[in-house]
């Protein structure tokens, strides 16, 4: 599925639990325990000032994300594969909570003022996003 404009405006929301092998860690979110609501976003920036602009945005979303109490994104970096591609990951506990939390951020000016550079860096049309759930039967 391919990330419009729209989608993304919302998209970088939460981003604990397995990591992927193939990719490098850039920081740590989400809370403790299991998630049941993984929301991945695989980007890819214009350029190399692009790739340090998403960065940035992410680290500042972050911040905002702690103080409104919303899940933090995990930004991982693929070893080989695309050039400037992030892969950005959100935890929720479940889809009431990730639909919750991205009608707040729709409705929150400051979160859309620091999350449009990010916009602006993606290239939109090579972009896409995953909603993915646990599943976890070992009870």
């Amino acid at each position: 599925m391919t990330t419009s404009n729209a989608q993304a405006t919302s998209g970088l929301g939460a981003l604990s639990g397995s990591r992927p092998q193939a990719f490098i860690g850039h920081g740590v979110g989400g809370g403790g325990g299991f998630p049941v609501i993984r929301e991945r976003m695989h980007i890819v920036t214009r350029d190399g000032a692009g790739r340090s602009r998403a960065l940035e945005t992410v680290d500042e979303c972050n911040r905002l994300c702690g103080e409104r109490k919303w899940p933090t994104t995990r930004v991982w970096e693929p070893v080989a594969g695309s050039f400037n591609e992030l892969v950005l990951e959100t935890d929720f506990p479940d889809l009431a909570a990730y639909a919750d939390i991205h009608n707040q951020m729709d409705d929150d000016t400051n979160w859309q003022i620091i999350i449009k550079p990010l916009i602006d860096a993606m290239l939109i049309e090579h972009s896409q996003r995953e909603l993915l759930s646990l599943h976890d039967d070992r009870d």
